[in-house]
């Protein structure tokens, strides 16, 4: 996986060696990336909450800038982050992020389960309407569910959405 902090950014005009070269060496990254991400592309981040502390979970605010958070876990509680769900909430509102509690995949009832990610798809397609063009964290129990889960939420996702980048973060 490409470091996505470093960038070969390259003249516009530069001999034909240099590009013969680059040719040669078939560089992903040794083209200059686009200023503004595609706008009609959904990356969604899943975060296993309980699994961070405050540390980690900074890093994930900070370097992602989220401008939406789903979170999908049945109990909220920020434990091992803040000291109460109040201080959590005024954090991501000083940050500018919309916080939504939408519990998935906790109900044996498939019924429930399609009426919770059809009320999914209602909220993120309200999002990409918007045109913030940030990031979407979706706060999952831990890295097992995460990983029993992920697959159902992209293909959801992408069901609604056609252009999706999903990416897990554990620890």
């Amino acid at each position: 996986m490409p470091n996505r902090k470093l960038r070969l950014v390259l003249d516009a005009v530069f001999p034909d060696k240099a590009k013969a070269q680059l040719d040669a060496w078939n560089l992903e990254n040794a083209r200059q990336p686009d200023l503004f991400g595609d706008i009609e592309q959904l990356n969604t981040i899943l975060v296993p909450v309980n699994d961070f502390n405050w540390n980690k979970f900074k890093n994930v605010l900070y370097n992602w800038v989220p401008k939406l958070i789903i979170d999908t876990r049945a109990h909220p509680h920020f434990f091992m982050i803040y000291l109460t769900i109040p201080a959590a909430l005024r954090h991501f509102d000083r940050l500018g992020i919309e916080y939504n509690h939408l519990p998935l995949f906790i109900s044996d009832c498939e019924r429930e389960n399609w009426e919770k990610l059809a009320e999914l798809k209602a909220i993120l397609s309200s999002y990409i309407e918007k045109g913030a063009n940030a990031p979407v964290l979706f706060f999952l129990p831990n890295i097992k569910m995460m990983k029993k889960n992920s697959d159902k939420l992209e293909g959801c996702i992408s069901q609604e959405i056609a252009k999706t980048q999903l990416e897990r973060l554990e620890r």
